[in-house]
């Protein structure tokens, strides 16, 4: 398993700002690993630039062959539609618009849609404000 903490890695705390994740999407390199673990504990994620480094991790995974993982980590107990939209929208790779008013059946479908043919689940593991459990989990392995 790979790991991609964006604060340790990067010292990135807003994802807000195209200006600071452009380096870092440039830099983003999964080494043919099939399971990634997407840490953003600590960040404060927004759209549309978060789902920038989501696209460039699954654009890279859906190169490979076989099942392959996508775990993002998150710490805000917040209901699945914002943490969604913070996460997804804008994404170009799984054709999600920039578009606050998007239903999530419409976001949540469009994900299941950019990544079942390449046999890619992803996984959104809430932790708590300590980062010791997990609280809530998301899983895109199904459309709704």
């Amino acid at each position: 398993m790979k790991e991609i903490n964006i604060l340790q890695d990067y010292g990135v705390y807003e994802l807000g700002s195209e200006s600071e994740i452009k380096p870092i999407i440039e830099k983003i390199d999964i080494n043919n690993q099939t399971h990634i673990k997407l840490d953003l504990t600590g960040c404060l994620p927004d759209y549309p630039v978060t789902s920038q480094i989501i696209d460039k991790i699954i654009s890279q995974m859906k190169k490979l062959p076989g099942k392959k993982s996508l775990d993002i980590v998150v710490e805000y107990s917040l209901p699945h539609e914002i943490l969604i939209n913070w996460l997804f929208l804008g994404s170009k790779d799984l054709n999600i618009q920039d578009d606050k008013s998007m239903p999530l059946k419409d976001i949540w479908n469009a994900i299941y849609d950019g990544i079942e043919e390449s046999s890619i689940v992803i996984k959104i593991h809430i932790y708590d404000n300590k980062r010791e459990n997990v609280i809530d989990e998301i899983i895109f392995d199904k459309r709704i």
